[in-house]
């Protein structure tokens, strides 16, 4: 069996090859800035399909800017090691982490020189589980613990010291027997789960809180096309918790995931799976846009022949 390559600073090596400092001031102050982009086996099966890698690639360089980041290759260079990685490791369906990092001792997290290292790994999945635990349904609590109340310049940025509340709150439902939690903002408005973005449906009406005051989800903004493609009304607003709690419909999207219907809310709100209708259907018009079996949305997947 082969060994899984990773891409670091220009080259393709083995994994155990991957070797860095642990006094990077990335592991003792949450500094690197990282994305998470989907690859799926598209067609017979020695062809896969990385979905909207470009906009992957386009977020990291703007969450880099937030931390004065200077990534020393292009988007295309970049996007172009994506590829290659998919295509070395042979993997049909993974998972792909690009994360930036500074090679800067922990003493010096205020260093100007922000010597970076790139790099990126995939993780292989199977292809088929991955839709099938997309009909599966989550069981959702609301922090009680945690608030989602970053700055302004950190609310877009994928910055892995941003994720300590989202893990707090995970750890926080799980242990109280649910899948998930999610986050309010300051004012008490829903905002988002710990790594998905939330959709309500109220009368045929899709509606998810304002983007400005979250994470803008690739996997959101492309259930946001796909739905008003269908025709349906789409609405970012204010989500209040009675508002979540009144819904006929809800659901949560991120790219590990894909969409994922909830099952209930705080075990008040209770969703009956006999009544999901829009969830379906986006869940499977979804499906068959990832694999390359529309092709109206193309331009989102870069194929590779494995």
């Amino acid at each position: 069996m082969s060994k899984e390559k990773i891409w670091m600073n220009g080259k393709y090596l083995d994994r155990s090859e991957g070797v860095i400092n642990i006094s990077t001031s990335a592991l003792h102050y949450g500094t690197s800035i990282f994305e998470g982009i989907l690859c799926i086996m598209a067609g017979s099966g020695k062809t896969s399909a990385v979905f909207r890698l470009q906009d992957h690639i386009d977020r990291m360089f703007e969450s880099a800017g937030v931390l004065n980041y200077k990534i020393p290759y292009s988007r295309e260079e970049l996007e172009s090691a994506v590829i290659g990685l998919v295509k070395i490791n042979k993997y049909s369906s993974c998972y792909i982490r690009p994360i930036v990092f500074e090679d800067s001792g922990y003493l010096d997290f205020g260093n100007k020189k922000n010597i970076l290292n790139i790099v990126i790994l995939c993780k292989s999945f199977n292809h088929i589980l991955y839709r099938w635990k997309m009909r599966s349904r989550a069981k959702i609590m609301i922090s009680k613990t945690v608030r989602n109340l970053w700055p302004d310049v950190l609310i877009k940025a994928k910055i892995s010291g941003k994720y300590l509340a989202s893990v707090i709150a995970r750890r926080e439902a799980e242990n109280n027997g649910f899948d998930d939690a999610l986050l309010l903002d300051s004012p008490g408005n829903v905002s988002e789960a710990t790594s998905s973005n939330i959709f309500i449906i109220k009368s045929g009406v899709i509606k998810t809180p304002r983007r400005e005051n979250t994470l803008n989800g690739i996997t959101q903004n492309s259930v946001m096309r796909i739905a008003k493609d269908f025709g349906y009304s789409v609405a970012e607003e204010d989500i209040k918790v009675e508002d979540l709690l009144d819904a006929d419909e809800a659901f949560l999207t991120n790219t590990a995931a894909g969409i994922v219907p909830i099952s209930s809310i705080d075990s008040k709100k209770v969703f009956e799976r006999n009544k999901e209708g829009l969830v379906k259907i986006l869940r499977d018009k979804y499906v068959n846009i990832i694999t390359g079996k529309d092709p109206k949305y193309q331009e989102w997947l870069s194929y590779v022949r494995i």
